[in-house]
């Protein structure tokens, strides 16, 4: 009697859950305390639930990805190429953060070989690599084309400000032109 009731709340619980950040947080609270053959059968039955969360977390980054590649959402002053890398980069740790919370899960996704939508995460990480890469390859040759003292000694100088990660971007730009 019990047991269908827990079981009952479990289930309507999850359907009003829309993200994988809501779901597995709550997941693996149930997941701990399962001790029932019953219960544990429903705690499975509701990974496939948090497997489809997670495949419908990623299908809402690629249409998002797809639709916005052409024009991206950049950060005020960013110049286009830079600034759609970067834009790259945040939905790229996106991925990687939801992976970490699948990965980190008590009920253990991989040793069950439940491996949720590995071939579509792998599938949208290489087209963001591919598109960033692009992003930065085309700022390189835009840089590139303005061989001049002054730009070089404003790169230098803007490495100095902001620190490693300019220092890195410049001395590629420079390195290509020279």
């Amino acid at each position: 009697m019990i047991e269908s009731k827990y079981t009952a709340a479990l289930h309507s619980l999850f359907n009003n859950l829309m993200s994988i950040y809501e779901a597995l947080p709550i997941f693996n609270l149930f997941v701990k305390i399962a001790q029932r053959e019953t219960i544990v059968r429903c705690i499975d039955d509701l990974a496939l639930k948090v497997c489809s969360l997670y495949e419908d977390q990623l299908d809402q980054i690629r249409l998002r990805f797809d639709r916005h590649k052409s024009d991206p959402p950049l950060r005020l002053n960013d110049p286009k190429c830079a600034g759609s890398a970067n834009w790259a980069k945040s939905i790229i740790i996106e991925i990687e953060n939801i992976q970490k919370l699948m990965d980190e899960s008590c009920y253990q996704f991989r040793e069950r070989q439940i491996s949720p939508a590995d071939l579509k995460r792998e599938d949208l990480l290489s087209d963001l690599l591919r598109y960033q890469d692009f992003q930065f390859s085309s700022w390189v040759k835009e840089a590139s084309a303005y061989e001049t003292s002054g730009l070089k000694e404003g790169l230098q100088q803007v490495s100095v400000v902001f620190g490693t990660h300019c220092k890195f971007l410049s001395t590629r730009i420079l390195s290509t032109s020279l």
